[in-house]
């Protein structure tokens, strides 16, 4: 039987298996670190009284796969920054991330 991918052609992982290895990476990150950066915080949870809670969207982590990739491509390019700075509004696992793995100033 022939093959029909074209040569040089990579297989594509399913979509759930990658995210099961991302949840792996991610959970195994925290463990070693002593950190929980992980979950989903619903907006109807939040627990603020600002008027525009209602313009809220719901929590979800920074997956570290995106982190490392975002690390690695900028020392790729040469980019060696002496400060990372983390402008997201979570529980900071960038920020944790790059303090571990990129050095300089957080």
């Amino acid at each position: 039987m022939k093959n029909s991918r074209s040569f040089g052609e990579k297989r594509c992982m399913p979509e759930s298996l990658k995210r099961f290895f991302f949840m792996v990476e991610d959970r195994w990150f925290d463990l070693v670190n002593h950190i929980d950066t992980g979950g989903i915080v619903k907006s109807h949870a939040l627990d603020t009284n600002s008027p525009f809670k209602s313009h809220a969207t719901d929590y979800h982590p920074t997956w570290s796969r995106t982190v490392r990739l975002l690390l690695q491509k900028s020392r790729q390019l040469g980019f060696r920054p002496g400060v990372f700075l983390d402008v997201g509004c979570g529980k900071g696992k960038a920020c944790f991330y790059a303090a571990r793995f990129a050095g300089g100033g957080i």
